[in-house]
């Protein structure tokens, strides 16, 4: 399943991982939603978009509006 690792985030907390949640977001924009594997994601402002998780989804620093757990 494509996520935002495969637009370059890391996920390790640290490393600026907003520019991948926003490409990720501009390629799949009609998609309703993204794929976030659960990890902890340093984001620098505000990223708009939908993305869900089956994890726990830490931000770190920033606001991502939407991150979905699909895990009941």
């Amino acid at each position: 399943m494509p996520s935002v690792l495969d637009f370059g985030a890391i996920g390790d907390g640290v490393t600026d991982d907003t520019a991948a949640f926003n490409a990720a977001w501009r390629r799949l924009i009609r998609a309703g939603g993204f794929y976030v594997p659960a990890a902890s994601y340093a984001i620098t402002g505000t990223v708009t978009g939908k993305f869900f998780s089956f994890g726990v989804v830490t931000v770190v620093g920033g606001t991502v509006t939407t991150i979905t757990n699909l895990v009941p």
